[in-house]
């Protein structure tokens, strides 16, 4: 029973931890976080929160070291290898402080600038190596230092599953200014599982949510439409025609496609598609009043 206790302790140590580093205090998290290693609680999750603390205060190298120690219990699984990239891109996202203090100094400007080539070191002995890559990429659209190979390692983080969609904007958007077509890819564009709420692109925002109606995911882009209102974005002509067509296609018509169709008949767009989700609304007694939309209709002969 008093052994139990222990346990109970010791793993509500690890949450005070977790907490401290949510929270900014990294000095704590980081004096947790090898306590509960030294107690062999949380192991895994305790490595991870160890490395994102020491990133966020800076200790790149530190972090890397730390990484490398326990790679085995990190790497060979799925699920930490995916908590770690998270974890880590979101938590440095959040906090930028300590790379704009090591960008701002003089002296701490070239002790970073070693701190890169060490990690592009790292990265070159083993281009698998997640810390190095999320390193190299947060540098690179923080302070627009660009590594040598640094196609190859940005694209590797844009592409990581569990990134953080804020981290991947920004790096996404550094990366556009001399590639812009990778604002087209669709490919880049499915691995973002909302809408980043730094995002400074109507254009993007529209590209993210024809990337779910392509895909005939309509509950992705039906979400992706909620978000883009939250941030006050302005819906394209072809994100609201093709939503129309793909729900009348689905048989799926629903308040949006109604708004969309309305929005479009305003703008003299007028085919089958508006007219039959226009009908819809009428027969099914729409919140949104479209009497008048039926007349325009009318005046067309649909």
């Amino acid at each position: 029973m008093s052994e139990n206790k222990t346990i109970s302790e010791l793993q509500s140590h690890y949450a005070f931890s977790y907490l401290s580093l949510k929270d900014g205090d990294y000095k704590q998290a980081i004096r947790g976080f090898n306590y509960s290693l030294k107690n062999n609680i949380e192991v895994e999750k305790s490595v991870i929160g160890l490395i994102c603390a020491y990133s966020c205060l800076g200790k790149y190298q530190k972090a890397i070291t730390v990484f490398e120690k326990h790679e085995h219990l990190l790497i060979l699984n799925k699920s930490y290898r995916h908590m770690l990239i998270h974890d880590l891109s979101f938590l440095l996202f959040k906090d930028q402080s300590a790379l704009q203090k090591l960008r701002d100094g003089y002296f701490s400007s070239f002790l970073l600038g070693l701190s890169m080539k060490r990690t592009l070191d790292e990265y070159e002995l083993d281009k698998a190596n997640v810390l190095a890559i999320i390193f190299l990429s947060y540098w690179y659209f923080v302070t627009g230092r660009r590594p040598n190979g640094a196609n190859e390692i940005l694209k590797t983080c844009l592409f990581f599953p569990t990134l953080d969609k804020d981290f991947r904007w920004k790096l996404l958007r550094r990366m556009a200014i001399t590639n812009k077509e990778l604002l087209n890819d669709t490919q880049i564009a499915s691995k973002f599982t909302s809408i980043p709420k730094s995002i400074d692109s109507p254009e993007y925002v529209n590209q993210l949510i024809l990337s779910s109606i392509f895909s005939k995911d309509l509950l992705g882009a039906q979400e992706r439409i909620e978000q883009g209102k939250e941030l006050d974005q302005p819906f394209s002509n072809e994100v609201m025609w093709n939503y129309i067509k793909t729900t009348v296609e689905l048989k799926a018509i629903d308040e949006t496609s109604i708004f969309f169709a309305r929005a479009l008949l305003d703008t003299g767009w007028i085919d089958s598609y508006v007219s039959t989700v226009i009908s819809f609304g009428y027969e099914n007694k729409s919140p949104y009043s479209v009497k008048k939309d039926i007349k325009k209709l009318q005046l067309f002969g649909l």
